[in-house]
């Protein structure tokens, strides 16, 4: 696979280091999966799978006495 060089700020490679140690993968192997998903221009399958697959029903709860705000008029 080729391989490229970038220059980033410091700051940004600390951020990019911890996200990818996050989702335990190398800075590497994180910065493949952003790119690919950029450049894939469409959302991901496992996001498009979940469309229709909740189970159970959706209840709002209640949702109390609104507050009393101040007009805009003033």
């Amino acid at each position: 696979m080729p391989q490229i060089v970038a220059d980033i700020p410091l700051d940004q490679l600390e951020q990019l280091s911890r996200k990818a140690e996050a989702q335990q993968l190398s800075v590497s192997e994180y910065l493949g999966r952003l790119i690919e998903r950029e450049l894939a221009g469409e959302w991901p399958v496992w996001f498009r799978e979940l469309a229709g697959s909740w189970e159970g029903d959706l209840e709002r709860p209640a949702q109390g006495e609104q507050a009393e705000r101040e007009s805009l008029d003033s």
